[in-house]
């Protein structure tokens, strides 16, 4: 997959905005050098990254304990293939749907008000409406996953259920990992006085656009294509001039260069392209191949014959030479100038 985006390095006095940037969501140092990689550098970046990590209070405040094991699950070959769903909550006044996407580790999050089956039924459409049916769905033994409603649902869609072991939520190691990260992310985030929806969404835009395992990021690997986050808002893609294949077309009248006298053109017909930039020009009776920067529109008709030929000064010495050599006596008419004569000394009439 190409990457458009370049990574460019950044000046001294721009280093602290962008290290700022890098820390939106409050993600360890590891993510923020993944995340880095990708769009700037410059000098020492990692050492201020891991310094900027350690010296963030809300990060230590909030800090992880370690990590449990998680069962591995098959790596899933495409997108939806098989997705993992669980719950955070109540967590800010809210139950949070999560649910990830095995292959992309894209997640989606969506805010409810309740754990029940219909509720965590229109959760679920409002994202597969957008992705598209998944084909296995993981999820622990809560209440509303059990469910003959839920049962209904995945068997009218034609969705796998596989339900994790009860009170082993380690099984389900995808979606709950998420739920930790995502949760750690919000609570930094509100420490250091973000509210709540700008820290959903600034959790979710720099996770999924920092690469998770690898090159790319979870957004490019569900969508096919990177997300314009924080950083790349910031930097500008340089731009590509692609020149245009129909530039001329058959029956054109062209100028086209004529190298066996010094600056001169000739003027001929386009009969065919012959490449995405060479064309065969008629000059006469000749045929003459060209490529484009060797040609140029002929904008005028005339009556004259078909072979002309124009002077195209090279340097503006040439120019005034030539000018100097076709100076010749003006054959304007020449009237005496009208001088101006005062009133006293005029005739009175």
């Amino acid at each position: 997959m190409n990457r458009s985006m370049p990574r460019v390095v950044i000046p001294t006095v721009l280093i602290p905005s962008f290290l700022k940037l890098l820390h939106k969501g409050h993600w360890g140092s590891s993510r923020m050098k993944n995340l880095a990689r990708q769009y700037c550098y410059w000098h020492n970046i990692d050492k201020d990254i891991d310094e900027l990590s350690k010296s963030c209070i809300p990060c230590r405040e909030n800090a992880k304990l370690v990590p449990s094991e998680y069962t591995s699950w098959p790596k899933a070959s495409s997108a939806f293939e098989r997705v993992h769903v669980d719950f955070l909550g109540p967590f800010k006044g809210y139950i949070w749907l999560i649910l990830v996407d095995a292959y992309s580790h894209f997640p989606f999050v969506v805010k409810m008000s309740g754990f029940s089956s219909l509720l965590t039924i229109a959760a679920l459409k409002s994202i597969f409406a957008i992705e598209g049916l998944p084909e296995t769905i993981v999820s622990d033994n809560g209440k509303q996953f059990v469910s003959a409603e839920f049962a209904n649902f995945c068997n009218r869609n034609n969705i796998k259920r596989v339900l994790s072991p009860p009170y082993h939520p380690s099984s389900n190691g995808q979606a709950e990992r998420f739920v930790q990260t995502f949760k750690s992310s919000i609570n930094k985030q509100m420490a250091d006085g973000t509210d709540l929806d700008e820290a959903v969404f600034e959790c979710l835009l720099t996770y999924r656009s920092t690469p998770f395992d690898g090159e790319l990021t979870p957004f490019e690997l569900l969508h096919g294509r990177q997300a314009r986050n924080f950083l790349a808002s910031r930097i500008k893609a340089p731009k590509s001039y692609q020149w245009s294949d129909s530039e001329f077309s058959s029956n054109q009248r062209v100028w086209i260069r004529e190298y066996n006298q010094k600056n001169r053109w000739l003027k001929g017909i386009v009969t065919r392209s012959v490449g995405s930039r060479l064309y065969e020009v008629k000059v006469g009776g000749r045929i003459m191949i060209r490529h484009r920067n060797q040609m140029r529109l002929c904008h005028r008709e005339s009556n004259e014959e078909e072979i002309q030929y124009y002077h195209q000064p090279e340097t503006t010495e040439n120019a005034q030479e030539q000018e100097t050599q076709q100076l010749r006596r003006s054959t304007r008419i020449s009237r005496p100038p009208e001088r101006f004569v005062p009133w006293w000394q005029g005739k009175v009439i």
